[in-house]
């Protein structure tokens, strides 16, 4: 079951922490409602709630009932997820057992585009503040720790350079010393 829940900051306009308080770890059933923080603007900060674990645990069935319990709403964070006509073998709940609740960032990217973290941070930060915008509580879920940890600690990712990458590529391309890629035709 549920044993802790931790608010992780998120950061908002001018690098400022949202949710700064990482020491309250408490058990969910037992003691009570956590502090209220408040924002850099004063106003009171819902936390981000945190689903994480391999797949076939029963992620997303806690996460509903969780977003049914706290009035939330369900973020995805796990990277294979973004992509439109996988569900099947991403384990994607389908749309009939989300008992209408709403679910952000699934099925976004068409299979031939490329998943970025960098470009899931800002947009997973983005849904995050226009839940809590709507007086709901954001419910991140998912298996991909490093998108988990894009969405609710500082990491910054460096911006990519098109020319860079293909030269690298090119590079990677070139024979090392005495070793030399050889195509050969089919023997007859």
């Amino acid at each position: 079951g549920l044993h802790a829940i931790d608010t992780w900051p998120v950061v908002g306009p001018h690098r400022r922490p949202l949710a700064v308080d990482r020491s309250v770890r408490r058990d969910a059933m037992d003691n009570g409602p956590a502090p209220q923080e408040t924002g850099y603007n004063g106003l009171p900060v819902l936390p981000v709630l945190a689903v994480v674990g391999p797949t076939g645990t029963g992620k997303s069935d806690l996460a509903v009932a969780l977003a049914h319990a706290l009035h939330g709403e369900v973020i995805n964070a796990d990277s294979m997820q973004f992509y439109r006509g996988m569900d099947i073998g991403t384990a994607t709940l389908p749309v009939a057992e989300r008992g209408g609740v709403p679910h952000h960032l699934l099925d976004t990217l068409d299979i031939r585009e490329e998943a970025s973290v960098a470009d899931f941070q800002q947009r997973a930060r983005q849904v995050i503040e226009e839940i809590r915008g709507r007086g709901r509580v954001p419910i991140l879920v998912g298996g991909s720790g490093l998108y988990v940890r894009a969405a609710l600690d500082v990491l910054d990712f460096p911006g990519t350079d098109p020319g860079v990458r293909e030269r690298l590529e090119v590079h990677l391309l070139e024979p090392v010393g005495q070793v030399q890629v050889v195509e050969r035709g089919e023997s007859g």
